[in-house]
């Protein structure tokens, strides 16, 4: 299960450094640069979370 959380971490951590690439180097509609705002948010939230659990999970050993 570590490792598959890492995997998936990893993989949230590359999309939000997409989408700052996307809002960064390209001209987009300000309705799909809050759209990808909005997602990079939610992920980045999910990850603290993930990253919370696991320092709780190394603190309790």
């Amino acid at each position: 299960m570590p490792n598959e959380n890492k995997k998936n971490i990893d993989a949230q951590i590359k999309r939000v450094e997409e989408i700052a690439k996307q809002l960064s180097d390209s001209e987009i509609p300000l309705e799909d640069a809050i759209k990808l705002y909005d997602e990079a948010k939610k992920i980045i939230g999910e990850v603290d979370k993930k990253l919370e659990n696991i320092k709780k999970d190394i603190e309790s050993k």
